[in-house]
């Protein structure tokens, strides 16, 4: 949602647009400022990140839309009913209820909400992509890794560089517009299976050496894919240093 929002409204008011555009308080702004500022300066991290928006608050995000409005309503459609769907969500994860588990009724309504607005996301870029609305194919949102290296709408974040035998783990965030299962498929290291699975989380060790290219790719079960045999995909890099004797 944060990359959503900063999409649509860094292409309307420039990157910049935070200051001016989230229409919050100076004492606001220079807190959410102050937040990013901090964190950037935490050892450990390989990108910090370095949009704003990712240290607002949850409930930030729906001010954000709500006060423009008209960038946001060719996706969202409703106002109103955005509002009751992100104010739902921000219930769920008041700081009190961190204490305790979701209820299986409350993880299907997360569940339902969420993926709702996922897929008004995806038809809108779509859309946006002079896709003919009827087509249907999924899309890849974000992939991160263990080592804070990020792909979303922007790119890849960098290159990272592994020791041999590294862990590394890897997180596929997609959507489907028409809400199917994905499949999944990680290839381009040779202790990796190939093959498609439901699974959108990879674990495995950097056992190769030198420059490794590992390729997500995702798809519908359906019979027709955007790119032949799939519908998104996605390159990260690394540089792995070979083994010491």
């Amino acid at each position: 949602m944060r990359n959503f929002i900063d999409s649509v409204l860094s292409d309307a008011y420039g990157e910049d647009w935070f200051d001016d555009r989230s229409h919050f308080t100076d004492e606001k702004i220079k807190k959410i400022r102050g937040r990013q500022k901090s964190e950037q300066k935490l050892e450990g991290i390989t990108f910090p990140e370095d949009r704003v928006i990712y240290y607002s608050d949850f409930r930030d995000l729906k001010d954000i839309v709500e006060n423009n409005w008209n960038e946001f309503e060719p996706a969202f459609k409703d106002l109103d009913r955005f509002l009751i769907f992100w104010q739902a969500l921000a219930n769920l994860r008041n700081p009190d209820a961190h204490h305790r588990e979701l209820l299986p009724h409350q993880i299907k309504l997360v569940e339902g909400i969420s993926g709702e607005i996922r897929n008004l996301i995806v038809r809108y870029k779509n859309m946006k992509e002079s896709i003919n609305p009827d087509d249907y194919f999924p899309v890849i949102e974000t992939i991160r890794d263990n080592y804070g290296q990020t792909y979303d709408s922007e790119g890849i974040s960098g290159k990272i560089t592994l020791d041999h035998g590294d862990s590394l783990t890897i997180v596929v965030n997609a959507s489907d517009p028409e809400e199917e299962d994905i499949l999944y498929r990680f290839s381009g290291m040779d202790n990796i299976s190939d093959k498609w699975t439901q699974n959108n989380v990879l674990e495995t060790t950097a056992d190769d050496a030198g420059n490794i290219y590992l390729r997500v790719s995702i798809k519908s079960k359906r019979d027709y894919h955007r790119e032949g045999i799939f519908d998104d995909t996605a390159l990260l890099s690394y540089f792995v240093t070979p083994p010491k004797d």
